[in-house]
């Protein structure tokens, strides 16, 4: 009667409209037989969508999903218990296919689902409201969904209106809520996706149930060997169930219920064959099947592309790239791609073989722009689910380079640039016509929060993957930097490159000046951690003009034993030279160089924890530091820490170098309250360098070089001007720096710890060997505890208080 009613309506609308000399019987007729079609389909669209959402309701209310399978027609038949305790079921039909408009849907707001409706194609959704502006929850009272006289969607007898305040058609919406159902064998839950993608997931609790430990399909090499195969009843009744083998073919298969296994011997000459376990319990059974095949099954691992192979996976530029993987498999197998890649990266079908094949498949990646250099990253897995094998490959494709060749000038550049070094690729269109690597511009890192450093090296300091060629910054920066590296990774060495071999690095700035730059490293460090802001490892190459703003800040732990290395430059150098014969050529550092507390307590220039300004580990004769400056601070509690270089080892060299940073080990109070007798011994530091070592007659020399900073040990340890712990040259240095520590003694009084204005120790000169000479002496040393509120209230330097450790071996006679 009512669709009566509104047929009426309309023809009495068309009459009015039309007048009565218009009037057509015909149309008229014609018109109410489409109009009574349209209601017709619209009230089954109607009455579709409202039977999904009550039984969206009554399995959200339920208790659990018993089991879910599929009818002859294809839609899913799902048993479950009710809130009530009762078993039913009830089918659902899906939509797999691009569901254009949804209308309905349900959203997660804390822990429970809510009805919300979208009027913008599911670009925004609106939480459905109750008269009294409450969210309507899904296991409560299902809304009404409708279509009124004139075909318009409505919800609780209100239009649905779009976002113009236009009322939405009934035949622009489809009347699906339920895309697709899957379960998850890992979880246990069945995972209901709808129209709109949104998901909801509800557990699954079979009554009655079987797992094997095998694959549904078990591949038997040896037809004399029996298979044990091991299973396991679950569901509500399994503690009564009975295991027993309801058919076999081509096997012999016993049961045992005591163990838990069937065990299965394929018959002589058999190429296949099958069991149906049986399981009962309290009137339940099922049946489950077992497959077996003679011979191997094998999916061998894939022969990846060696014109886009790097580390083991398929390494791509942005362009449109096309490449190929070989499988060699004796069974059947799917492809596919993860969905993160499926809207980029595509394949072209090949037969499937299931003799022992070859198959070259070909892949093609799509064109990608980023103007933040991130790559992106899928897999394409080949899998056999019967057989449970299967063999994955990684792809990762860079962005393709908007810019100009011939230099670097965007982020997304320089990241392509360092994944081309990494990958052992060409870069060639990043250097200009000399051949060398440049920058165009300053280059803003701002939104590149994750880094990965140019190169890498060995835990025996020898490159393994390095940049070796000129990198002239042009006098730009490489600003904004805000970087944190995980020292647990697998890298070894960190910063802007990892590892430098034969390269040249010139004019360039790191960092920004207003102090906000940083690089920070978390986690346990290897033996053998490199880290610097320029680069954590230098070999025999050449670093000049390079002025850094980075402060390095190590936030983990150093572990005993653990060599690691912090410089404000570079962490490690292995020959080469950082600056050059002229200031201009000189590099500087003005990034604070730290580290929180440590485990790590030993002083020893092979196991510590070593800091310093410029380089933190110089080793190799030929390596050296000329002509450049620190005004970073230094601290770290524990190893060696000096205000240009931390360690320096046999035949290296500092000259015409100075430092005006602060010095100091315990900043951070880790030793606070200890007395001086257990902590004088876990720290060697110097406004140039923290120690030093000989070797034979090669020794480390430090020439021309002045100290202009305060070194501060709150702990009592050797601490100098110059070097901590000496056992070099130091010819034509000057302190003019504050050196405090409170003064611990053992022994015969010879052995005392603490400040010294040129060396806390140093080894006592003979005939071939001097240790300090031509030297002026300067500054301050006293206390720490009396002087550290006012450092040049403190004495002024003297012949006595040159060497802390054996005074006596400071010869004032060729110094001044």
């Amino acid at each position: 009667m009512k669709k009566i009613v509104e047929i009426i309506f309309v023809v009495c609308m068309a009459l009015t409209l039309f007048g009565c000399d218009q009037y057509d019987p015909e149309r008229i007729n014609r018109d109410i037989d489409e109009m009574e079609a349209l209601l017709n389909s619209l009230e089954g669209n109607v009455q579709i969508l409202n039977q999904q959402m009550t039984t969206c309701n009554e399995l959200l209310n339920s208790k659990f999903i018993s089991l879910i399978t599929v009818d002859e027609n294809g839609r899913y038949v799902i048993n479950y218990k009710s809130s009530g305790g009762e078993f039913k079921s009830v089918t659902i039909a899906t939509k797999n296919d691009m569901v254009t408009l949804p209308l309905i849907g349900i959203g997660e707001f804390q822990g429970e689902y809510y009805w919300r409706i979208t009027v913008d194609k599911g670009d925004s959704y609106e939480w459905l409201l109750d008269d009294k502006g409450n969210k309507v929850s899904v296991t409560g009272q299902v809304p009404d969904i409708a279509v009124d006289s004139e075909g318009y969607w409505t919800i609780d007898g209100v239009r649905v209106k779009d976002k113009d305040n236009n009322p939405i058609l009934a035949n622009d919406i489809s009347n699906t809520l339920f895309k697709e159902i899957e379960i998850d064998e890992e979880t246990g839950f069945a995972i209901f996706t709808l129209a709109d993608g949104t998901q909801m997931k509800i557990q699954i609790m079979e009554a009655l149930g079987i797992r094997f430990d095998v694959a549904p399909v078990t591949a038997i090499i040896d037809r004399t060997n029996p298979v044990r195969i091991g299973y396991t009843v679950v569901g509500s009744e399994s503690d009564d169930a009975i295991v027993d083998c309801f058919t076999a073919y081509n096997v012999t298969a016993t049961v045992d219920n005591a163990s838990a296994t069937i065990t299965v011997t394929l018959n002589p000459a058999a190429e296949s064959g099958n069991i149906i376990v049986m399981v009962h319990a309290n009137g339940n059974t099922i049946l489950k099947p077992l497959f077996f095949t003679y011979g191997s099954a094998e999916i061998r691992d894939p022969e990846l592309d060696p014109r886009y192979t790097s580390g083991g996976i398929v390494l791509l530029e942005g362009e449109l790239t096309s490449f190929d993987i070989k499988v060699s498999a004796n069974i059947e197998y799917n492809i596919s791609v993860s969905d993160d890649a499926k809207s980029w990266l595509s394949y072209n079908t090949d037969a499937l073989r299931a003799a022992i094949v070859t198959t070259t498949h070909t892949f093609t990646a799509g064109n990608y722009q980023n103007d933040l250099g991130v790559s992106r990253t899928g897999t394409i897995t080949f899998t056999n689910k019967p057989y449970n094998i299967s063999a994955t490959v990684t792809v990762k494709q860079n962005p393709a380079q908007s810019q100009p060749e011939g230099g670097i000038s965007s982020a997304a550049a320089l990241v392509a640039f360092a994944n081309a070094v990494n990958a052992g690729g060409s870069i060639s269109k990043w250097q200009d016509n000399n051949g060398e690597v440049i920058l165009l511009n300053d280059i803003d890192m701002a939104e590149i929060t994750s880094w990965a450093p140019v190169g890498n090296a060995t835990g025996n300091y020898t490159a393994a993957t390095a940049f070796s060629g000129i990198f002239n910054g042009k006098g730009f920066a490489i600003k904004n930097i805000q970087w944190d590296f995980d020292v647990t990774d697998g890298q070894l060495v960190y910063g802007l490159f990892g590892a430098l071999k034969d390269a040249t690095v010139k004019n360039l700035v790191i960092g920004s000046d207003d102090g906000s730059s940083y690089m920070r490293c978390v986690g346990a460090s290897a033996a053998n951690t490199s880290v610097g802001s320029l680069a954590g490892y230098s070999e025999t190459s050449t670093i000049q003009n390079v002025k850094n703003y980075v402060k390095i800040n190590f936030a983990g732990d150093n572990l005993s034993g653990q060599l690691t290395s912090l410089g404000g430059i570079v962490g490690t150098m292995k020959g080469g030279i950082i600056g050059g014969a002229t200031p201009a050529l000189g590099c500087r550092n003005y990034g604070d160089v730290i580290t929180g507390k440590i485990t790590n307590e030993s002083n020893g220039a092979a196991a510590c924890m070593t800091i310093g300004g410029i380089c933190a580990l110089m080793q190799a004769s030929d390596a050296k530091i000329d002509n450049c400056v620190n005004q970073g601070g230094i601290s770290a509690p524990t190893g060696r820490g000096g205000g240009i270089c931390g360690t320096g080892l046999a035949g290296v060299t500092i000259s015409n170098t100075d430092n005006y940073g602060t010095v100091q080990d315990d900043a951070v109070g880790q030793y606070a309250g200890k007395p001086l007798e257990l902590t004088y011994n876990v720290k060697r530091q110097g406004g140039i360098m923290g120690g030093n070592a000989a070797s034979g007659s090669t020794y480390v020399t430090i020439e021309y070089c002045t100290n202009y900073g305060n070194v501060f040990t709150h702990l009592g340890c050797r601490t100098g001007g110059f070097v901590g712990h000496n056992t070099g040259l130091i010819r034509g240095c000057v302190n003019n720096g504050a050196i405090l520590g409170d003064l611990y003694v053992e022994g015969n009084g010879t052995n005392r710890h603490g400040p010294g204005w040129a060396c806390g120790y140093s080894a006592a000169s003979s005939a071939t060997y001097i240790n300090v000479s031509g030297c002026t002496k300067g500054g301050y040393v006293g206390g720490y505890t009396e002087y550290k509120d006012n450092p040049a209230l403190a004495p002024g330097a003297t012949n006595e208080n040159a060497f802390c450790h054996n005074p006596s071996a400071y010869d004032p006679s060729i110094n001044n």
